[in-house]
């Protein structure tokens, strides 16, 4: 009996560690702001709400809508500054159209989502798009 509790001690310890650990990745909110329009991310329009933002897995963001639960996980790349920049979403604005283009988390760090198809289209007749800087915590 006492060999049995010496090996399963160890391995319970081990799958509750883990366990824990993956609900903790889960449940970590990188990001939640307010976005006063509709904007565009992978060729979806997402409506005005409160966003939150999450690394979803190496490479990829979630990007969901708290109030209508709209859900886009996107491909994402990391980038850095040389100094801290405030938690925030930055869009690239194309008439009356808005694309996420990055997400800033508080530090150092932040995603750049690549253009979707639509923006690709929009920005080959238009001129360069203005930045539009929404602030997040």
């Amino acid at each position: 009996m006492n060999k049995l509790n010496v090996i399963i001690l160890p391995v319970f310890l081990l799958l509750l560690l883990a366990a824990g650990t993956a609900y903790a990745q889960d449940s970590a909110t990188v990001l939640k702001g307010d976005v006063p329009f509709d904007f565009i991310v992978a060729d979806k329009t997402l409506p005005i709400g409160t966003y939150t933002v999450k690394e979803f897995s190496a490479g990829l963001t979630k990007i969901q809508n708290m109030e209508s639960h709209d859900v886009v996980v996107v491909p994402t790349v990391e980038t850095k500054n040389g100094k801290q920049v405030k938690p925030m979403f930055v869009f690239r604005r194309y008439g009356e159209q808005y694309y996420l283009g990055q997400i800033w988390n508080g530090s150092t760090d932040g995603r750049i989502l690549p253009k979707s198809d639509k923006e690709v289209q929009v920005a080959k007749n238009q001129a360069a798009p203005q930045l539009i800087y929404i602030a997040a915590k």
